[in-house]
């Protein structure tokens, strides 16, 4: 698997191995789109639809479309054409009213008209050297835990707590894009873990990263994934374009009826787009040219600190906190101590304010006390069986489109266009937890690429699969990742513990104002959780 052909968001420890699913490759294809309607069908109506040769009520987009504009397949992916019978349907498709004519001719159309038209189109789009992207099903974890909770739902009431049957891992060879598109290695292959694909990968920043404005859409399911995933498109200001042709759907007969629910901009056929293709590669057209990003975070400013005393602790925090409770490190990675000096501090440093006096002394602070800290905390939190959550950056592309706007436009600042020289790409041997944590088997190690873990990996999907309310947090930076991923936290209701002498920041003066303008709930040491740890373990 190459670069282009990983997770977007999310990987899995680099030492476990993949492994062999019960089904066959062949089983695993033949099966694809009765597993895809499993997992895609939004329960819609049905409903006879007579004339499907007009979907365009908007009339054909001009030239202009494909100024800034980008081609997105959505779940076309590895899949042999079969038929169902009655006693394969679901019982469930009978009960709803589903017709065994309507389901096989949706199988019939994706494979002798879809697909093709998808391929098509995406070559159409390369022609005039638009971007590719290319979705598909795939997560991360073997236990689904990175699903989205209603996805993972349902994988449980349909095919129980034997995980080698379930649809849609990363490890499945059909969890990619399909062979046809033949993707080159500059294209993006990102995968999602819910049927829209904006909240559960990281593909607006690449969107917003390569400047596009308007989006050319293929796929299916038109009333589930990619009807969703457009929607929220449509959402975020992007004007959208569907090929009508190179869609699918769960039944034949809601395919254009769920399609038109969308309100995408324009709906054209495959020859309507391609004549237009050609029309317009004669032409020059505009690259994509990236905006102003609107949407940068401010950072956390210090707040007046409150007292963290150890009556203060122990009249608030007990062991009921450890219930439905989740270890989270942020940021605590492979690095080596290294000493600053005015001639080799980095600029954005100096941009800052920061003093080598300072700067050092966060060096020493990580490695001496932090780093131990952290490990303690870890090795106390399995011992009463918490589940492990393991945070680190580690973006998928080359050129770092995956990056949220913010920190790429920071990169190219200060490390300019070669993308050989940027930190945090997943490939690098610092792009993982902490050696010292010894991570286990079962235990969840999750990339990131922003600050805010909950914006750039399906974190919380994690944490709402495990049922966790509360957080034990270490790791940094205290006013950078630690704290807008534990600020985001308690933003979606999870109450939150920080362990202040297992955190780090840039500079040292800066890391406990930093913590505490996070506002978490309880903020202790080391040795005051490890004390509390072994009570509720008494217990």
């Amino acid at each position: 698997m190459n670069t282009h052909e990983r997770l977007l968001f999310g990987m899995v420890a680099r030492e476990s191995p993949i492994r062999d699913y019960t089904l066959s490759g062949l089983q695993i294809c033949i099966l694809f789109p009765l597993i895809m309607i499993l997992a895609c069908d939004n329960g819609g109506r049905f409903s006879d639809y007579n004339s499907q040769q007009k979907g365009n009520s908007q009339g054909m987009p001009d030239d202009s479309f494909f100024e800034n504009c980008v081609f997105i397949s959505v779940d076309i992916q590895p899949s042999k054409k079969h038929h169902m019978t009655m006693e394969s349907m679901p019982k469930g498709w009978r009960d709803r009213g589903f017709k065994l004519e309507d389901v096989n001719a949706a199988l019939d159309f994706l494979h002798d008209v879809a697909i093709p038209n998808a391929v098509k189109t995406a070559d159409a789009c390369r022609q005039l050297k638009m971007p590719m992207i290319f979705v598909h099903w795939g997560y991360q974890f073997k236990d689904g835990m990175d699903l989205d909770p209603e996805t993972r739902k349902g994988f449980l009431q349909n095919h129980g707590t034997n995980y080698e049957k379930w649809p849609h891992y990363i490890g499945h060879q059909s969890s990619s894009p399909h062979e046809g598109f033949k993707v080159r290695p500059d294209e993006y292959v990102i995968a999602k873990t819910a049927q829209d694909a904006f909240p559960s990968s990281n593909i607006d920043y690449v969107l917003r990263n390569l400047g596009v404005k308007n989006v050319v859409f293929v796929g299916g399911h038109t009333g589930a994934c990619l009807g969703k995933t457009s929607k929220s498109a449509k959402e975020r200001g992007y004007r959208t374009l569907c090929i009508r042709d190179a869609t699918w759907d769960a039944r034949e007969s809601t395919r254009i009826p769920n399609m038109k629910e969308c309100n995408y901009d324009y709906i054209v056929s495959t020859a309507e787009f391609l004549k237009l293709a050609a029309k317009s590669a004669n032409k020059e057209i505009k690259p994509a040219a990236k905006e102003p990003d609107s949407t940068v975070q401010e950072n956390i400013k210090p707040a007046k600190r409150e007292s963290t005393s150890k009556e203060k602790i122990a009249r608030k925090l007990d062991g009921s906190f450890f219930e439905n409770c989740v270890f989270v490190s942020v940021d605590h990675q492979p690095n080596k101590r290294h000493k600053f000096t005015e001639k080799n501090m980095p600029g954005f440093y100096r941009e800052i304010g920061a003093s080598v006096a300072d700067l050092n002394a966060a060096v020493d602070y990580l490695f001496d006390v932090a780093k131990p800290n952290a490990v303690n905390v870890a090795d106390a939190c399995r011992s009463i069986n918490l589940p492990m959550v393991f945070i680190h950056w580690g973006y998928q592309f080359h050129d770092a489109m995956d990056l949220d706007p913010e920190t790429r436009d920071h990169f190219l600042k200060h490390f300019g266009t070669d993308f050989d020289k940027w930190p945090h790409h997943i490939s690098r041997s610092d792009s993982k937890p902490y050696q010292g944590f010894k991570v286990r088997k079962g235990e969840y190690v999750i990339a990131k690429t922003a600050q805010n873990a909950f914006g750039s990996s399906n974190i919380d999907y994690v944490l709402r699969n495990l049922g966790a309310k509360n957080i034990v947090f270490v790791g940094g930076h205290t006013g950078g990742c630690l704290g807008r991923t534990s600020k985001s936290a308690k933003q979606r209701g999870y109450r939150t513990l920080c362990v202040k002498d297992a955190t780090f920041d840039a500079r040292e003066s800066t890391r406990v104002p930093s913590m505490e303008a996070c506002n978490y709930d309880y903020i202790v040491s080391a040795d005051e959780f490890i004390k509390l740890v072994d009570e509720y373990s008494r217990q």
